[in-house]
């Protein structure tokens, strides 16, 4: 965030700017950072049950998908859009 700042580009005016897990510096930077929070923890116990599993059933070849919930933190960071506005211009 630092080096846009330097570089002239106005975050969240020119350009929004997001990251994931909602790490605890994100609201401490400057702007403070839009993010998506995630467990880290239930992220962990999952991979944690996944890798026991394959290594007690090696012979198990099985796809699956997991999916964990999310949610979104707006901080300053991110822009939104005007009212009405099409594109993604300035």
């Amino acid at each position: 965030m630092l080096q846009k700042s330097d570089l002239g580009v106005d975050c969240p005016r020119a350009m929004s700017v997001a990251g994931f897990d909602d790490i605890p510096i994100a609201r401490y930077v400057a702007p403070p950072l839009t993010t998506i929070r995630v467990d880290i923890a239930e992220l962990g116990r999952r991979a944690f049950a996944l890798l026991f599993g394959a290594l007690e059933h090696p012979s198990q070849k099985e796809r699956r998908r997991e999916c964990v919930a999310t949610s979104l933190v707006i901080r300053k960071s991110t822009d939104p859009r005007p009212q009405g506005r099409k594109g993604g211009g300035p």
